[in-house]
C-alpha cells in the first residue's frame, strides 16, 4: 500500500482537478459558449482542459444535479435547455424569494452589510466598464446572495444560489443592452437605500421594480 502522505496528496490533487473542471465548464456554460441542447463529451473536454476523465466526470454529475446539465440515457451529455415557460417559473419564484429576503433584511441588517454590498455594487461598475459580462454577473449574484446571507436561513441561500446558476444564462441575454446594464447599477444602489434607511416599504419597493425590469428583459429580448 502507498503511504498516506501520498494517498492524501492525490486526493487533494483531484480535488483541485474537479474544482477546476467544475469551475470552467460552468463558466462555458454559462457565458454560452456551450449552448442549451448542445452535447459535452468527456473525451473532448478532457483533451481541452488537460484534465483526466475522472475529475471531468464529477464535475459533470453535479452540474446534472445543479440542473446545468442533463444526462440522457446511452444518447450522452447535454446542456440543459430551458424553454420560455422554464424561464418564466424560474423568474417567477425568484421574484417572492428575493422579495421575501429583502423584507427579513431591513430589521437585520448591519452597517457592515451595507459597505459589503456597497462595494460589490462599485465592482459590478468597473466590470461594466472593462465589458467584463460575466464578472458582472457574478457580482449580481453575489449582491442578490449578500442579501439572503443577512437573513440568516441557509435553505434560502442554497436555493437562491441554485436559481441564480440557471438564471445566469438569461441574465446574459437580459444585459445585451448597454443601457439595461446601467439600469441594474442603478436600481442596486436603490435597493442598498432603502435597507441604509431600514425603511421596508422603499427597499422591498426598489426589489420589486429591479426584478420586474430583470423579467422584462429577460423575456423580451
Amino acid at each position: 500500500m502507498r503511504p498516506l502522505r501520498d494517498r492524501l496528496v492525490d486526493a487533494a490533487s483531484d480535488g483541485s482537478l474537479k474544482e477546476r473542471a467544475y469551475r470552467t465548464l460552468k463558466r462555458m456554460i454559462l457565458t454560452g459558449e456551450l449552448r442549451g441542447g448542445s452535447q459535452v463529451v468527456e473525451a473532448e473536454l478532457s483533451k481541452k482542459l488537460k484534465i483526466s476523465r475522472t475529475p471531468i466526470r464529477e464535475s459533470i454529475l453535479q452540474l446534472e444535479h445543479e440542473g446545468l446539465l442533463r444526462v440522457v440515457p446511452y444518447k450522452g451529455i447535454f446542456v440543459a435547455e430551458m424553454s420560455l415557460n422554464d424561464m418564466k417559473d424560474l423568474l417567477q419564484l425568484r421574484f417572492w424569494l428575493e422579495r421575501f429576503a429583502v423584507q427579513e433584511a431591513v430589521s437585520l441588517i448591519t452597517d457592515a452589510d451595507l459597505t459589503d454590498m456597497k462595494s460589490l455594487v462599485d465592482q459590478q461598475e468597473q466590470a461594466f466598464r472593462e465589458g467584463d459580462l460575466y464578472q458582472f454577473m457574478e457580482l449580481d449574484r453575489q449582491f442578490h446572495l449578500r442579501i439572503a446571507q443577512v437573513v440568516g436561513n441557509a435553505r434560502l441561500l442554497r436555493i437562491l444560489d441554485n436559481l441564480r446558476d440557471q438564471l445566469v444564462a438569461c441574465g446574459l441575454r437580459g444585459l445585451q443592452k448597454r443601457e439595461r446594464i446601467a439600469e441594474v447599477l442603478t436600481e442596486h444602489r436603490e435597493v442598498i437605500r432603502g435597507l441604509e434607511l431600514r425603511d421596508g416599504g422603499a427597499a422591498t419597493a426598489a426589489m420589486d421594480q429591479h426584478l420586474l425590469k430583470v423579467r422584462d428583459s429577460v423575456l423580451n429580448f
